[in-house]
C-alpha cells in the first residue's frame, strides 16, 4: 500500500482548540503507522472536512513531517491553487 487514509466519522469540534487537539491525535495515529510501515517520511495529499468527518489521506516522501504547521501549509497551498484555476462553467 502506498498511501493511508483517515477519517474521524464524527461531527468535528468547533472550539479551536478541541479541533487541534483532533487533528494532531489524527496526525499522531497517522505517525504511528508512517513508523511501522518503515517509511523515511510521508506528506499530505488531500485534506476533506465536512459537517460530520474530517480525511486526511498521505503518502511516502523520502522527508519531511506530519505536524499541525504542515497541514495548514498543505491546506493554504491547495487553496491557492484552487482559486489559481479558472471557474468551470455550467452545462446545466
Amino acid at each position: 500500500m502506498n498511501d493511508i487514509l483517515i477519517a474521524a466519522g464524527f461531527k468535528p469540534p468547533v472550539d479551536r482548540d478541541a479541533n487541534r487537539a483532533l487533528h494532531q491525535d489524527l496526525l499522531d495515529d497517522l505517525n504511528k503507522e508512517i513508523t511501522k510501515r518503515g517509511w523515511p517520511a510521508a506528506d499530505f495529499v488531500r485534506y476533506s472536512r465536512s459537517s460530520d468527518w474530517v480525511a486526511i489521506e498521505i503518502e511516502p516522501r523520502d522527508s519531511g513531517a506530519l505536524t499541525l504547521d504542515r497541514l495548514a501549509e498543505f491546506r493554504e497551498e491547495r487553496r491557492r491553487e484552487r482559486e489559481s484555476q479558472p471557474e468551470q462553467g455550467s452545462l446545466c
